[in-house]
C-alpha cells in the first residue's frame, strides 16, 4: 500500500525509518538561543529568602554558562511555579547586554520581589534569551561613562570568580550581594 502512495523510493525509507534505521548525520553543532536553569525544592518553600538564595545559585549558572559560551543576554525571564503546576513567568530586558552575574541577579531578584508570593513555591527557574555575540549589540553612544564601562568591570569580576571557582570548587567564593 506504501509503495503504491508514495513510489517505491520512498516507502523503503519509510520502512527503515520505521524500525530505527536512519543513514542521515547527526548535527551535533547549533546555536544555543536562550540559557536557563530550574530548581525543583523536595518541598514546597514558603520562605522568600529560601527562595531568593535558590535563585541566586541559578543565575550564577546561567552567567557562567553565558561567559563559557562567550555570549551575551538581551532578555531575562524568571519562572515560578506552584503545586498543581500552576507556572508564571516574567521578563524583562537588559537595558545593556550583559552576562556579567551582577546585572543577571539585579534583575532576577527585581523581577521575583515583584512577585506575591500568595502560595508556596514548588519550583523556581531563571534563564536568558536573546542571546549575541556583542556586547554592544544595542547600545546608545553617550558622552559621559556609559553603561557598559560599567558592565566591563562587573563582567571581568565574575570571570575571576569562573575562575576560583573552578580551581577551588563551587563553594569557596560567592557574590555578597
Amino acid at each position: 500500500k506504501l509503495i503504491r502512495l508514495v513510489g517505491k523510493a520512498a516507502a523503503d525509507d519509510l520502512a527503515a525509518l520505521a524500525v530505527g534505521e536512519d543513514a542521515r548525520g547527526i548535527e551535533m553543532d547549533r546555536e544555543e538561543k536562550s540559557i536557563s536553569r530550574e530548581f525543583t525544592f523536595p518541598e514546597d518553600v514558603d520562605d522568600p529568602a529560601v527562595i531568593e538564595r535558590a535563585l541566586k545559585e541559578l543565575v550564577d549558572d546561567v552567567g557562567a554558562s553565558l561567559r563559557a559560551e562567550r555570549k551575551y543576554a538581551l532578555l531575562a525571564r524568571l519562572k515560578l511555579r506552584w503545586r498543581g503546576f500552576k507556572t508564571i513567568t516574567r521578563q524583562r530586558p537588559f537595558e545593556v547586554p550583559c552576562r556579567d552575574d551582577y546585572s543577571l541577579r539585579e534583575t532576577a531578584l527585581a523581577l521575583f520581589r515583584e512577585q506575591k508570593l500568595v502560595k508556596p513555591v514548588r519550583l523556581i527557574g531563571f534563564g536568558v534569551s536573546k542571546l549575541t555575540d556583542r556586547a554592544d549589540a544595542v547600545e546608545q553612544m553617550s558622552l559621559f561613562e556609559t553603561k557598559k564601562e560599567s558592565h566591563v568591570r562587573k563582567e571581568a569580576l565574575s570571570e575571576a570568580v569562573d575562575a576560583i571557582r573552578r580551581k577551588f570548587g563551587a563553594d569557596k567564593v560567592s557574590l555578597v550581594k
